[in-house]
């Protein structure tokens, strides 16, 4: 299974299941391994101080399926992306929707 880990411009940060085309996200990076994007996250976290492991498994994790994205809940479950909608109302991809994520 594909995995691509990333942490975008809001500090969130994600694991794909799916196969995505890194070059097409905005001010995101990315990272080899799920250690290497959590460390990240870390040493960036401005409310408190964390370790990789305090934050371990609060990842979104994201997967594609026929076509459609989803994005886990903290409950486990996965919701389609395609549900949520920009500030313009319109459906946003996957590419957007990591780029800019913010709570």
């Amino acid at each position: 299974m594909s995995q691509h880990f990333i942490s975008n411009k809001n500090n969130h940060f994600f694991a794909s299941l799916s196969p995505i085309d890194e070059s097409k996200l905005v001010d995101c990076k990315t990272f080899d391994s799920l250690d290497s994007l959590l460390a990240h996250v870390a040493t960036v976290a401005t409310i408190d101080e964390f370790t990789a492991d305090d934050i371990r498994g609060s990842e979104i994790l994201i997967k594609e399926e026929e076509g459609r994205w989803f994005c886990s809940t903290h409950y486990g479950a996965f919701i389609p992306i395609e549900d949520m909608e920009d500030e313009d109302d319109e459906p946003e991809d996957i590419y957007q929707w990591l780029s800019e994520f913010e709570c």
